[in-house]
């Protein structure tokens, strides 16, 4: 790639931010939860295409990238002509910059859910039950226990809504303040509550009272859920949303621990993932947890038997 079309490319994606392209391409302003239907699969039902401040990543076609990225794939062209596009042809093919105005992002508020009405359900119906998913093999819940589901519960940690769907409850490091809600719901679904706060912090599902020199992050809340289930004494926390959501800024709750290992999906996403925070953690206080390749994640891997290595500082 020439100097000329590198220097191009940074112009255009000075020029150019991924929520200009995206509101200009489909129309309306990036939704709060920064996902939007895929762009690249006409089958996608659930938005699956994730925007970021600076890139995308669609997890129904694996596909990521910048603005010229999106560009190229969408009008399956070259890397220069891309370029060209949003340099000089964006009016005509409906690609031109628009004004934006801020919209403030609304307050959060904690909405009325079935904290007990959950708890008996885990207690009683069983984990896959808990909501309205099948109890079958890889139902979303299996791999996870009725132990770890029953104390999140009764920790306030997840609820059942009116609907029966899950609600995983985020809060900040104090537990003090639920900061966030994302739902699960029966038909595969998932939502969030409107001003939630993913970003600021890790997620947390229980508070860990006594020190442990190591801690584990896991890619989603499940995961960490189904590595409690099986190694229930560590102290484990996961990214808030997605292999993408990390933030340096999260260092801080990792204070004091010597070693943290890394078990992130068995995908692009989580590979990239792993080199991410492992350059942010530093290579000698970063361990990869190996998951067995036959399977996609951590919930996915306990549920066949798999049992987290026992962690150890070095």
């Amino acid at each position: 790639m020439s100097d000329d079309l590198l220097e191009r490319i940074a112009v255009v994606k000075a020029k150019w931010s991924m929520d200009e392209l995206v509101e200009a391409l489909i129309g309306d302003p990036v939704p709060y939860d920064r996902k939007i239907p895929s762009p690249f699969n006409e089958a996608d039902e659930t938005p699956s295409c994730h925007i970021y401040d600076d890139h995308f990543y669609d997890y129904s076609t694996g596909r990521y990238g910048d603005v010229v990225d999106m560009v190229k794939m969408l009008k399956r062209c070259t890397v220069e002509r891309a370029v060209q596009i949003l340099e000089e042809e964006a009016d005509e093919l409906g690609l031109k910059p628009v004004e934006r105005v801020k919209v403030e992002k609304p307050p959060f508020v904690v909405p009325e859910l079935g904290w007990w009405t959950g708890l008996l359900s885990v207690l009683i119906d069983g984990p896959n039950d808990f909501y309205n998913y099948s109890t079958g093999k890889n139902g979303p819940l299996e791999g996870v226990s009725n132990d770890i589901l029953g104390l999140l519960a009764f920790s306030g940690r997840i609820a059942r809504t009116h609907a029966r769907a899950l609600a995983i409850i985020h809060t900040d490091p104090t537990h003090a303040k639920i900061i966030g809600i994302k739902y699960r719901h029966g038909d595969g679904k998932k939502t969030s509550e409107p001003g939630s706060d993913f970003s600021s912090f890790l997620y947390q599902p229980l508070a860990y009272a006594t020190y442990r020199p190591c801690c584990v992050i896991t890619e989603g809340e499940t995961d960490s859920w189904a590595w409690l289930s099986q190694r229930p004494n560590d102290h484990v926390y996961s990214l808030p949303s997605g292999a993408q959501s990390w933030k340096d800024k999260f260092l801080q709750q990792l204070q004091g621990y010597e070693k943290i290992y890394l078990a992130f999906d068995n995908d692009d996403a989580g590979k990239r993932a792993t080199d991410k925070v492992t350059s942010a953690i530093g290579w000698g206080r970063a361990e990869h947890v190996q998951i067995p390749k036959f399977y996609g994640d951590i919930r996915e891997a306990v549920a066949a038997g798999w049992v987290p290595p026992k962690l150890e500082a070095q």
